[in-house]
Formats: C-alpha cells, sequence, structure tokens
C-alpha cells in the first residue's frame, strides 16, 4: 500500500473507532474487507462493520465517513427534506476556483 494512502485508511480507522466508541478489538467500516488470513473472532468483527459499511453503500455514502452513524442520520434527514441537499461536484468546483 502507497505511503500516503496507508496515512489515510489508519486516520479513517481513528475517526471511525472514536466516533463510534470501538473497543481495541473491534472493527470500523473502512476496514471491513474479509480476509481470509483473519482469525474466526476477527472474521466476526469485520462481519458486523461490514453491516454498517453496507449501510453506508446503500445510501450513497462512503465507507470512509469519520462518523459513519452521523453520516446516515444526516442522509436520512435529507431524505425527508429536514436538511438542504449536499451540493453536487460541479458546484463545489466552482468555490473552489473562486477561492484559487
Amino acid at each position: 500500500m502507497r505511503p500516503r494512502l496507508h496515512k489515510a485508511l489508519f486516520c479513517c480507522s481513528v475517526a471511525q473507532s472514536e466516533s463510534l466508541d470501538l473497543k481495541p478489538w473491534e472493527c470500523p467500516p473502512c476496514e471491513s474487507d474479509a480476509d481470509p488470513s483473519d482469525n474466526d473472532s476477527y472474521a466476526e468483527q469485520k462481519r458486523r462493520a461490514r453491516q454498517l459499511a453496507d449501510r453506508l453503500r446503500a445510501a450513497g455514502l462512503s465507507v470512509f465517513e469519520p462518523d459513519p452513524i452521523r453520516a446516515l442520520e444526516d442522509a436520512a434527514a435529507r431524505a425527508r427534506g429536514d436538511l438542504p441537499p449536499l451540493p453536487d461536484a460541479s458546484e463545489l468546483a466552482g468555490v473552489a476556483r473562486e477561492h484559487d
């Protein structure tokens, strides 16, 4: 794995572990990919994390959300119309050009 990608995954893992209040042996959604070398206990932890990752994907969100529960709650609120929709990428690109 490339150094920057490795660091980014580590940072995401820390953010998710803190926001989900995970125990040291529990797995965050960003690290839920199945691995045949996992022991049974860790495979079970990954299965649980994968359930949350699947919920994120189903909501159109990234498995790298720093606070997965909050992201799911916000997505549900947007679907109900309680929150405004997120801007699309073209709107964000225009804002970035304004600040260059």
